[in-house]
């Protein structure tokens, strides 16, 4: 290193060496080391080409328009693996005069470091330009994080696949402001109605309807809040859930998709989750503000508004769950090609695998996070919304009114049960996991060499079984809302 010509020659570092670059090794190199060679016109070139191009804008856009964006770097130069991210947590420790200062232990560290935080992503650079010094310490894991769609280690940056643009100077005060925003009118919502319709036992399905069609609102913007509350905290805030919200963790699940060279995955999905919510929006507007007096006229619009633009963040995460689900689906075949690869290299087949572990872990403990709360608030609306229905059946002075409700009803409800079952397969996401177990253990017993290799990774497997934690809570509070909206319903009600 200290022999590098000055700045009129440019130069590169390249990995173990193919076929094409042993013209280029120096005396007494072999093919497995790491070594200097000058950059020529050709080799720029071929630099820019092993690159991602530009991604659709218009998952720029939705990423803005949801609030992901916290960090002023989103693309590191360096991806580690689990081992290396803890030997370089160790190294910065003993090293940095910054964190010693902030009296930083191991206590810090957490799975989902490499997501969190801007001092982790500072010292990224510092300790990959030690790391490249010391020839024995390249590690391939490293490299898987790399991957594309067809296994190619193929890097990016944020120029390169357009992100610079989005991501500018503030943008984590344009996230926070939207969801704050968005968080505080359904809140002035819910509380609107509990001061109108409280302490009136002909109100109390009016005011189940209402907080409950509020609150499924709410899911999505709190959730995205505390995680920009993890990434504030360095990654000890709310749980690993909060993690796959992060706009790292995002754009790191898009790299497999090849968004520069196919574009965005099932189009038509994608019209319907951004058509869904705004057709949904418009009717209720419309139904809404023509059957309302004129001293509410403030607040319906309100509502309205906020309801549409909730309703539209939320089509954006359906899809941005459609693309994870596909991103891991892509990813779990890429690595059992690659346990096939390299059958009886334990330790390194580990390293890859405990990376996309963690990933998946996040991914479901969101759904389940998510699935635990919405599908309660779901059971609680449709029966209440349905014995609110049969109470005024036989109400003919009000059946254009009726009628228009139930429309009304109907689309949201259908909306908010059928775009998240779509984009999930199921409605706890395990599928993925289970099948990939399996053909792990189809390649196992078809493969008669290296037992201990392939003992070691079904192990591994049990032993980190991705099950969700939160069926039981969801099947007992759906219960609860059943039974709740069946005890409030014998209660006279009134057609607003």
């Amino acid at each position: 290193m200290d022999n590098i010509p000055g700045k009129e020659s440019t130069w590169i570092l390249w990995g173990p060496a193919g076929r094409n670059q042993h013209r280029n090794l120096r005396k007494g190199q072999n093919s497995n080391d790491i070594f200097l060679i000058e950059t020529q016109p050709k080799l720029k070139e071929h630099e820019e080409l092993n690159q991602q191009g530009r991604w659709p804008s218009i998952i720029w856009l939705m990423l803005k328009f949801i609030g992901v964006f916290y960090h002023d770097d989103v693309v590191s130069e360096w991806k580690p693996c689990l081992e290396c991210e803890m030997n370089g947590f160790d190294r910065k420790l003993n090293r940095s005069t910054e964190l010693a200062n902030l009296n930083m232990s191991h206590e810090w560290f957490t799975v989902t470091y490499c997501y969190e935080g801007e001092i982790c992503n500072r010292q990224a650079l510092v300790y990959t330009r030690n790391l490249f010094r010391d020839k024995e310490n390249i590690c391939e894991a490293c490299r898987a994080s790399w991957w594309n769609r067809c296994g190619e280690e193929l890097h990016y940056t944020e120029d390169s696949i357009g992100l610079r643009a989005w991501n500018h100077p503030g943008s984590w005060l344009v996230s926070i402001f939207i969801l704050f925003s968005v968080l505080c009118s359904l809140v002035f919502e819910v509380c609107f109605a509990l001061y109108w319709g409280f302490g009136k036992p002909n109100m109390i399905l009016h005011l189940l309807l209402s907080s409950c069609a509020s609150c499924i609102h709410v899911i999505f913007p709190a959730m995205c809040l505390c995680s920009k509350v993890r990434s504030a905290l360095s990654g000890r805030g709310p749980g690993m859930w909060a993690t796959s919200l992060n706009a790292r963790y995002i754009i790191g699940r898009l790299q497999y998709l090849n968004l520069d060279k196919k574009g965005v995955p099932w189009k038509s999905f994608l019209v319907v989750c951004f058509g869904w919510p705004i057709a949904c929006s418009s009717y209720r507007g419309y139904v809404r503000l023509n059957y309302r007096l004129e001293d509410e006229m403030f607040v319906d619009v309100l509502t309205c508004v906020t309801w549409g633009i909730a309703e539209l963040m939320w089509g954006c995460y359906v899809y941005l769950i459609y693309a994870t689900r596909l991103s891991f689906q892509i990813q779990f075949d890429l690595i059992l090609r690659y346990l096939k690869n390299n059958e009886g290299r334990t330790e390194l087949c580990l390293n890859v695998l405990r990376q996309v572990v963690v990933d998946y872990r996040c991914f479901l403990d969101c759904i389940s996070m998510y699935m635990s709360v919405w599908i309660p608030l779901c059971v609680l609306e449709v029966t209440s919304n349905l014995i609110w229905q049969y109470r005024l059946a036989g109400d003919q002075d009000e059946r254009e009114i009726i009628a228009s409700s139930n429309a009304k009803f109907c689309m949201r409800i259908s909306m908010f049960v059928t775009l998240p079952l779509i984009a999930l397969g199921n409605v706890h996401n395990t599928n993925l996991w289970e099948k990939f177990q399996e053909r792990v253990h189809c390649v196992k017993g078809n493969n008669g060499r290296n037992d201990y290799f392939w003992e070691s990774i079904t192990k591994y497997l049990k032993r980190v079984d991705q099950k969700s934690s939160g069926v039981s809570l969801t099947v007992m509070l759906s219960i609860l809302g059943f039974y709740m909206a069946l005890v409030l319903g014998n209660q006279d009600v009134e057609l607003l």
